[in-house]
């Protein structure tokens, strides 16, 4: 996966649409749009400083093709659970830095993860599809045979 696809992933992690993104870094969506599709090496460096400032990650580190948080998802002005879950959801689809038992994430680890942070972000919200509900029966009867 190409850091613009894992950057786009991000994006849609955090935010309803693309077009919501580019509505808050004030960029257009043909100008995103194209930094997606034809690389961020073509991009303006002020327009990758909007990228990355709204993400909070390394203009560096995305130089150099990773993807990097600057800050800790924990901070004192991230009191909404929700909030703080989907951008916990988006750091381990898109970052490169972590690890699970000391292992690189693998494709298998992001997406089982992903679903997980999803069953429990819409948990409080009665919002789950047939496979949300069907992943939440699951891990419901796991916790019960376990106990």
């Amino acid at each position: 996966m190409t850091v613009e696809e894992r950057l786009q992933e991000m994006i849609l992690a955090r935010y309803r649409s693309l077009r919501e993104f580019c509505l808050i870094i004030d960029m257009s969506p043909s100008t995103l749009d194209s930094i997606l599709k034809r690389g961020l090496d073509r991009a303006t460096i002020s327009n990758v400083i909007k990228v990355c400032n709204e993400l909070h990650i390394s203009i560096d580190e995305l130089a150099n093709g990773r993807i990097v948080s600057t800050v800790s998802i924990f901070t004192p002005d991230s009191r909404d659970v929700d909030d703080i879950l989907r951008v916990l959801r988006g750091d381990i689809l898109t970052r490169d830095d972590l690890t699970l038992n000391g292992q690189a994430l693998t494709d298998v680890d992001r997406i089982s993860l992903s679903n997980l942070l999803d069953a429990v972000i819409l948990y409080d919200h009665d919002k789950y599809t047939d496979t949300q509900r069907r992943l939440k029966r699951y891990y419901d009867e796991i916790n019960t045979e376990s106990q």
